[in-house]
């Protein structure tokens, strides 16, 4: 049966909203953007007309009220988030928002609230769980077949060439912890779960207006196993993980590639020697494609959606890593 076309309003004239909606959207056919409303009438004009949208409404309000929009996509700064995530749930519109989904626990309580007293469904962009790299990754730690998991290890860097805009200040909720530590917790949880003994983030808050350009996280886990984190916008690209077994370490090199377009992702298994084990080599996907398809079978009861304890869970430890720096920095 086909399923319904779905009509997306696009909250907001993000650079984002190019690669994670527009071009993706055009491989799917249950799916299409209707409408865009940014923060002034002519800029949402402007932007309607580059990328074909058919309609452009004045202000984030009116696109609420737009009657034919059925999932709201929101890529504001992040401290908006919460107050919109609400409106829209409010306006009875399902929501695809950016990562992070929020910044505090309470404001996550919030919009869940929203969600379930008007009857919609809310999902966290975060494209990379979409992609099946991150269950055979699971799959070879929980087979024990390298012995026992030791550590996860991620870096994600790359320098921040944008112009002035919300990653630059901190009570936008900028940084590069927000913008990139939703990635590594929700691999960790992906892959080993989220129940730390203990946890710290740290940050110089060197970055601008006293944003953190660079920051370090670790959490020890039940097992015994670690899991760290180091972030920068003012490094060379990199986005890798490693997995660090008794008998073997797996790499996921530039795991970020798939959000480009149709691209493989390969899980790199080597020795400690650096010898060559094995790889597994997934096909061409893309991220983003893989996300809205996900979204729309949730949305149509096609399966089931990323249960919010998981993403409470994640939230939670978001909020603390990120405090944790902060209060060592104020001291």
């Amino acid at each position: 049966m086909k399923s319904r076309m779905l009509s997306i309003g696009l909250l907001g004239c993000s650079h984002i909203a190019q690669a994670s909606i527009l071009r993706p959207v055009q491989e799917l056919e249950h799916m299409r953007v209707a409408a865009v409303a940014g923060r002034d009438s002519s800029r949402a004009r402007d932007y309607a007309a580059e990328h074909g949208i058919p309609r452009a409404h004045a202000s984030y309000d009116d696109l609420l009220r737009d009657a034919d929009i059925d999932l709201v996509y929101i890529a504001l700064a992040n401290h908006a988030h919460k107050e919109w995530a609400v409106r829209v749930a409010q306006a009875g519109k399902h929501l695809l928002i950016e990562k992070p989904i929020c910044l505090t626990a309470r404001e996550l309580a919030d919009i869940q609230q929203a969600c379930r007293d008007n009857g919609v469904l809310c999902h966290e962009a975060i494209m990379v769980q979409h992609h099946p790299w991150q269950r055979r990754a699971k799959e070879l730690i929980d087979s024990g077949e390298y012995g026992r998991l030791i550590a996860l290890k991620t870096h994600i860097s790359h320098p921040m060439r944008h112009a002035d805009n919300y990653r630059f200040y901190p009570e936008l909720g900028g940084g590069v912890f927000r913008d990139e530590g939703p990635y590594w917790l929700q691999f960790v949880q992906a892959v080993a779960g989220l129940a730390p003994v203990t946890y710290e983030g740290r940050s110089d808050f060197a970055g601008p207006h006293g944003s953190d350009w660079r920051f370090d996280a670790s959490l020890s886990l039940p097992s015994g196993a670690a899991a760290s984190f180091h972030a920068s916008f003012d490094e060379p690209y990199q986005a890798t993980h490693w997995i660090e077994l008794e008998q073997a370490r797996i790499r996921v090199k530039d795991f970020f590639r798939a959000r480009l377009g149709r691209f493989k992702i390969t899980l790199d298994i080597l020795g400690y020697d650096d010898t060559r084990i094995g790889k597994i080599e997934f096909e061409p996907q893309n991220y983003y494609e893989n996300q809205l398809t996900f979204f729309a079978d949730v949305i149509a009861g096609r399966r089931p959606g990323v249960p919010d304890a998981q993403v409470q869970e994640r939230t939670r430890l978001f909020e603390a890593i990120y405090q944790s720096a902060a209060a060592k920095e104020a001291l």
